[in-house]
């Protein structure tokens, strides 16, 4: 479709390529994207520590890094009370890393059918994997992480399963996607 429309690999071919990426994120119904929120680590009060190592890791993003070998940082886990400042990081670290947020809500990824829990957790991942590079931001994980924890026996396993999914995919994922992991 982007070739077509503009005649090859252009920019304005690129544009259109990421345009209807986001428009697949928004079908899915669990995410959404968020481009150029404007917010910086400046507006976030506090957390010195994060803001430092987010400092540090932005480099490890740059083309001269990955030539050399730098690896990439996983994410971060932040939690803590309402208000505390956790969405303003995860929206900060991607204006700093000029590099579009990606919002997860865990809760929606669970469905009211049989298989469709697992298949929304893959297909979100995949999702994030294909719009790479990109900051996922992984919002209230502890719904999910909450759900498979007291769900015991009632469910199957279903939330069990979504957990494991999310976990095995931060440790071997090698794709350039950092997660922001929110909870409260």
């Amino acid at each position: 479709l982007a070739c077509q429309t503009h005649g090859g690999f252009t920019a304005a071919a690129g544009a259109t390529v990421y345009q209807e990426k986001a428009q697949a994120v928004k079908r899915s119904g669990a995410m959404e994207v968020l481009l150029h929120t404007g917010e910086t680590l400046d507006d976030v009060g506090g957390h010195d520590l994060l803001k430092s190592y987010m400092l540090d890791c932005a480099g490890t993003y740059s083309p001269d890094a990955q030539r050399f070998g730098l690896r990439m940082p996983k994410g971060v886990l932040l939690v803590g009370v309402p208000g505390t400042g956790k969405s303003l990081v995860a929206k900060a670290v991607g204006s700093l890393l000029r590099l579009p947020v990606l919002r997860l809500d865990a809760g929606a990824l669970f469905g009211s059918y049989v298989g469709d829990s697992e298949r929304n957790t893959r297909e979100a991942l995949a999702m994030a994997v294909a719009m790479a590079p990109i900051v996922l931001w992984i919002d209230e994980i502890e719904k999910g992480i909450g759900m498979a924890s007291a769900a015991g026996s009632t469910d199957s396993g279903v939330s069990s399963r979504g957990v494991a999914t999310i976990l095995t995919w931060l440790q071997e994922r090698t794709a350039p996607v950092i997660v922001m992991a929110t909870a409260n």
